[in-house]
């Protein structure tokens, strides 16, 4: 696993880039962020005042986020937060429509069955400037290694 972290932090790195994360003024979603690390990066990169969504479909990795975010410092917990960690269905965001500038999906792509569903609730929470990046290991008959903990 260590391995595949390594390979995921740096198409993180790439992915944030292509999004111009630093430059985001509303929100940003991290869908599928499995354990949390490029979420932190995420959120170190914005601003204090821009929200950031972090989900999984698994509710094991969102308990990893929240302990990563937590061992980070980041706030998670109180009413003032701007960092929201939830389980979360890439085709069925429980967001309102049009509340973020980005949204990321690293590595994600191939485990969603309905991939056009998936882009259509992208675009519905982004705002009409907003930046999608997906990235995707290839198709998920071809990814046997790499499994979802539900």
């Amino acid at each position: 696993i260590e391995h595949l972290e390594s390979i995921t932090n740096v198409m993180d790195v790439e992915l944030q880039y292509m999004a111009r994360v630093k430059e985001a003024k509303k929100g940003v979603i991290v869908a599928g962020a499995g354990p949390g690390l490029g979420a932190l990066q995420v959120r170190k990169q914005i601003k204090d005042n821009v929200q950031l969504y972090v989900g999984d479909i698994s509710p094991e990795m969102i308990g990893v986020s929240k302990s990563v975010f937590v061992k980070n410092g980041i706030d998670i917990e109180s009413q003032d937060s701007k960092t929201t960690i939830k389980v979360i269905d890439n085709v069925n965001l429980t967001l309102p429509t049009g509340c973020c500038d980005r949204y990321l999906a690293n590595l994600s792509w191939m485990f969603v069955p309905d991939t056009q569903k998936q882009a259509d609730e992208a675009f519905r929470v982004l705002d009409e400037d907003g930046i999608a990046a997906f990235s995707v290991w290839g198709r998920e008959s071809r990814c046997s290694d790499i499994t979802i903990p539900l």
